[in-house]
């Protein structure tokens, strides 16, 4: 049984932004144009998306580290703390006396991002982005993955960027357009990398928890009510955007879900590994 975690005096915390760096290996890259005073490793090679800043920041287990490293100081630290070390937690305690620290046994029944997005969602957030570097074991990832696909997190306002990718979820019921993976989706030079050409990114929708029916539009292979898509089914493997009409602006890709809940996957690829199939 998940052990409870003792509920300290809560600072005053802003919900409008709330970001969430997670604990994975990999530090995260900030996908957006960052503060220029930020050290060079936290910037990033391209202008997109666009997020505002964040007004409360958890950080979860070694996300401290990476918070820090980017020049962030969390307001919240959430975890066992198993990658933290004692420097660490004095030097944010420094930073930020008033800080919330909500530490959790090694000995649980939930991940450490699962705990920090419950966290966050007791916040009544108006918006919630998790930064994530991914990298270290499969099975990790994976379940983070998963995890934002929990229909009481995939009802928050969230997005999530891991590595070279952004995972939306959604639940049942909603509908997410999606203008903020137009640059990933269809500019040819976004993340350029050494002057090489960049494909454009991909969009893969996977049906979390079970079957899900949904309808999209602004996709090459658009779903309809009709379609089934089952958990664990790769038709949702490799889309993209449809491309725009001489003269057109390209439409926003768009995702309604009718039934179950669906984690909608872009990611970048290199034009030169010609990684589009959908077989």
């Amino acid at each position: 049984m998940r052990q409870a975690c003792p509920v300290p005096p809560q600072p005053d915390l802003d919900p409008a932004c709330v970001w969430v760096f997670d604990g994975a290996p990999d530090p995260p890259v900030l996908p957006w144009v960052v503060p220029p005073d930020l050290p060079p490793r936290g910037r990033s090679p391209v202008g997109a998306p666009d997020e505002p800043a964040p007004t409360c920041i958890v950080a979860v287990d070694r996300g401290l580290v990476h918070a820090t490293a980017l020049g962030f100081v969390p307001d919240v630290v959430v975890g066992d703390l198993d990658s933290v070390g004692r420097a660490d937690l004095d030097r944010w305690r420094k930073a930020r006396p008033d800080g919330l620290l909500r530490r959790h046994p090694t000995d649980k029944d939930a991940s450490d991002l699962d705990l920090a997005l419950e966290f966050a969602g007791t916040l009544g957030p108006d918006r919630v982005v998790v930064l994530s570097g991914g990298g270290g074991r499969l099975d990790h990832l994976l379940t983070s993955v998963l995890c934002l696909g929990r229909p009481e997190h995939a009802r928050l306002p969230l997005t999530a960027y891991v590595g070279k990718s952004v995972v939306l979820p959604i639940a049942q019921g909603a509908t997410r357009e999606l203008p903020q993976l137009l640059p990933l989706l269809v500019a040819a030079d976004a993340w350029p990398a050494a002057g090489r050409r960049q494909a454009p990114a991909i969009l893969t929708l996977l049906a979390v928890g079970g079957p899900a029916t949904l309808e999209t539009s602004g996709l090459r292979w658009n779903l309809t009510a009709d379609d089934t898509l089952p958990a664990g089914s790769s038709r949702g493997l490799s889309n993209e955007a449809a491309p725009a009409e001489p003269g057109t602006v390209a439409e926003p890709p768009r995702v309604r879900v009718l039934a179950g809940t669906v984690v909608a996957i872009a990611s970048r690829q290199d034009a030169r590994r010609g990684s589009r199939s959908r077989s």
